[in-house]
């Protein structure tokens, strides 16, 4: 799993985390890191190791709703706006 995703955040990480969509993308994509990696280490590592993976996934899932959320009113807010060509 973590090899497959590698890709997907050096590709985003080269951009604007200022850009709300881009961090819902990469915070989403840490998210999928870290619980990967908290069902690997729930078979290999103590508990509490887990426990820390978990954790900081839930911290990623609400930074990304968070950003997501921020992609939203700003494209509403964008909607709401006359385009300069009209």
């Amino acid at each position: 799993m973590d090899a497959a995703l590698l890709p997907l955040l050096a590709a985003l990480a080269a951009e604007d985390r200022r850009k709300p969509l881009v961090e819902a993308q990469l915070t989403v994509l840490e998210a999928a890191l870290l619980l990967a990696r908290a069902a690997e280490a729930e078979t290999r590592q103590p508990p509490a190791d887990c426990l820390e993976l978990l954790t900081g996934a839930l911290g990623s899932v609400r930074a990304a709703v968070h950003a997501t959320s921020h992609a939203l009113i700003r494209t509403r807010d964008g909607l709401r706006r006359p385009h300069p060509s009209s």
